[in-house]
């Protein structure tokens, strides 16, 4: 038993080694439902509680699997979402009508954003103090249950 937590550690370790730690870079992004661009920063400053900051691609079956939970987070806290080289604000946009997500999506075809931060794979999810310094970082599959509990002690610690 103790092996498998051993191993599950680091795991954890590798998947993160290339992300950014510390302060998130900032960045401006255009919303798929066109309804402009977002700036990180002024959406940090814009309430005193933490952000979580959601890596997805349209083709990416693991990102599918948590667009339920980041759909009942992105209705009850703040959130923002990546689109990675997923194509155009118009192909994000038809993806989401689709799936039913009115979740914000900023645009990153090239992987611009993506690569600021480190991004090798996704999901790739990042929670943000207000400050802008991460609080936590995590590769793969996240429930709802524990990204909720990063939000909660992003607060306090």
């Amino acid at each position: 038993m103790a092996f498998i937590a051993l191993a599950v550690l680091l795991v954890g370790i590798w998947q993160n080694r290339t992300l950014v730690d510390g302060e998130a870079p900032a960045f401006d992004g255009e919303l798929a439902d066109g309804t402009g661009a977002l700036n990180l920063a002024g959406t940090l400053q814009a309430a005193d509680t933490p952000l979580l900051l959601h890596f997805w691609a349209t083709w990416c079956g693991v990102c599918a699997m948590m667009d339920d939970q980041i759909e009942a987070i992105a209705r009850n806290g703040r959130t923002v979402t990546v689109a990675y080289q997923s194509g155009d604000a118009r192909a994000v946009a038809q993806h989401l009508s689709r799936q039913q997500r009115v979740f914000p999506a900023v645009v990153d075809p090239q992987g611009v954003i993506a690569s600021q931060y480190g991004i090798t794979a996704v999901p790739t999810s990042f929670i943000l103090r207000p400050d802008g310094s991460i609080a936590f970082r995590s590769v793969g599959y996240s429930t709802g249950w524990g990204l909720r509990a990063r939000l909660w002690l992003a607060r306090y610690f």
